[in-house]
């Protein structure tokens, strides 16, 4: 390690500390902080964020990149160094060109923005929302324009934001291909051809404080440690580390669905697993944290849609779950249960989606996004436009403003660039799937519950390396080949094509 490196670790330690107090203030602010609390604490947010901002974008910043740089040429950084040194300079090259009165600014306004959109869902007003989302709008066209390199399209520089291996090119060809051999599949469903399973059961009105116990006990039968993780309730599920040995999560009881939550907590615990599986020697550094949004998804999605909805997952569980609803699932078999799971829901609300139709309520984000960015379509027009385009993809259109535009949190905090993650990660997913097929004895793991082989496998190949390798080098090096659309078309032409 040379003499300057050493100093630039330093700061990074310090980044890292701040990104910890963000994270805090994030989660509180969705989980228990009071409502009132908006103006003091993006204040606060807005002091921090100045520090960050700073660290990385300031004269000794620019000055110790240069030296390290010059240190990993002679030799002096190890393969862990350099990926740190790298990733120092990723967020320099993200940091700098924004002026910091306007990064400050920026996050200030998304401290409070996440409150007024909870409540403009819950009173199905997005005119309630529309203002402050568009100057999250004008923001993040603005920075865009900053940072972006000749030639580059301001979208393409917030992908990037999300996972650097994939522009909108990349995923232009990617959508392409999930429209041409998954849409006709969808539209026979659009068209009422399918046999829906009965709701008799576990449909309305589910019992809410057994819903908690089973999620509970979801989260500890999939690993998550919870002497390093904390479970809350929020509008919209999530999850975010402090660090490895604290990383929160939260699930959603807003309505009486019984099978959303399930996925949810299922979904939200394949994020957590992954941090807290981050190798201790990243904790605390610019690389303690899963590597990309893309990947990250990817995790969520394997366990959620490849595991959670996998009929030798649930075998060892229903007796838990008959244990809980006694009465209720008297009269309900195992084939029926997992039939009800896996049922298709040509519904207009993303999270409670089946696995066909998803992908299109992230082409519709997508195509939405590309507009907002590009400045091709005002954000007053929003509203319509959504729903003209579920009318188009999923075949229906929202009731209210609540299940339609204000439906999720990303746009609130700004994360524009973030959805196409979902797909990526639903595809990746699969890929990875059929890999773990042929390195573990995956259906026994799952029939005998020994849900650890897994993530013991998968801390091996994934988790532990952080941002030290991005998804297209993580799967070149776990499965021997690059990311490849085609396991995620196939497997949903295969699953729903009959």
């Amino acid at each position: 390690m040379g003499k300057y490196f050493e100093r630039l670790c330093e700061l990074n330690k310090k980044a890292a500390a701040y990104t910890a107090i963000m994270n805090m203030f994030d989660y509180d602010t969705q989980t228990t902080a009071p409502k009132k609390a908006d103006e003091y604490t993006s204040s606060i947010i807005g002091i921090i964020a100045n520090e960050y901002h700073d660290i990385f974008t300031g004269k000794e910043a620019a000055r110790l990149i240069k030296k390290c740089v010059g240190e990993y040429e002679k030799g002096y950084l190890d393969d862990w160094e350099a990926a740190i040194l790298k990733e120092y300079i990723r967020t320099y090259n993200r940091l700098a060109p924004v002026p910091g009165d306007e990064y400050v600014q920026f996050k200030e306004l998304t401290a409070k923005s996440v409150n007024v959109w909870s409540s403009a869902k819950q009173n199905n007003s997005f005119e309630e929302f529309a203002p402050m989302l568009k100057d999250i709008i004008e923001w993040k066209q603005k920075f865009a324009g900053y940072r972006k390199m000749a030639g580059q399209k301001e979208y393409d520089v917030l992908l990037g934001d999300y996972e650097p291996d994939f522009n909108e090119e990349i995923l232009d060809e990617i959508f392409g291909e999930i429209k041409k051999k998954v849409l006709p599949v969808v539209k026979k469903y659009m068209s009422g051809e399918y046999k829906k399973e009965e709701d008799a059961f576990l449909a309305d009105d589910a019992d809410k404080n057994k819903l908690k116990q089973l999620c509970d006990y979801l989260s500890d039968y999939l690993g998550f440690d919870k002497e390093c993780g904390v479970i809350s309730e929020s509008e919209h599920p999530f999850t975010i580390n402090i660090h490895k040995k604290d990383v929160r999560m939260t699930n959603s009881f807003s309505n009486s669905d019984f099978f959303g939550p399930v996925f949810s907590i299922i979904h939200e615990t394949g994020h957590a697993l992954y941090e807290q599986g981050i190798d201790d020697a990243f904790a605390m550094t610019i690389l303690g944290e899963g590597t990309s949004m893309g990947m990250h998804e990817t995790i969520s999605r394997l366990y959620e849609n490849m595991i959670g909805k996998n009929e030798f997952f649930w075998k060892p569980l229903m007796k838990k779950v008959r244990e809980l609803y006694g009465s209720e699932m008297e009269n309900v078999t195992d084939e029926q249960f997992m039939a009800k799971m896996n049922e298709v829901n040509a519904g207009v609300v993303r999270v409670d989606s089946d696995e066909l139709f998803y992908p299109f309520h992230i082409i519709i984000r997508y195509e939405l996004e590309k507009k907002l960015i590009s400045g091709k379509m005002k954000t007053e027009d929003l509203k319509n436009e959504w729903n003209r385009l579920y009318k188009e993809y999923i075949g229906k259109e929202p009731e209210n403003d609540a299940e339609g535009v204000l439906q999720d949190v990303h746009w609130a905090t700004g994360e524009f660039g973030y959805f196409p993650s979902y797909v990526i990660g639903s595809a990746a997913a699969v890929q990875i799937y059929h890999h773990l097929k042929e390195a573990l004895p995956l259906d026994t793991c799952l029939k005998e519950g020994k849900l650890s082989y897994i993530s013991n496998y998968l801390r091996k190949n994934v988790f532990r390396y952080g941002k030290s390798l991005g998804l297209n080098d993580i799967l070149l090096k776990m499965t021997g080949e690059q990311f490849n659309i085609k396991y995620y078309t196939d497997y949903l032409c295969e699953k729903y094509g009959e």
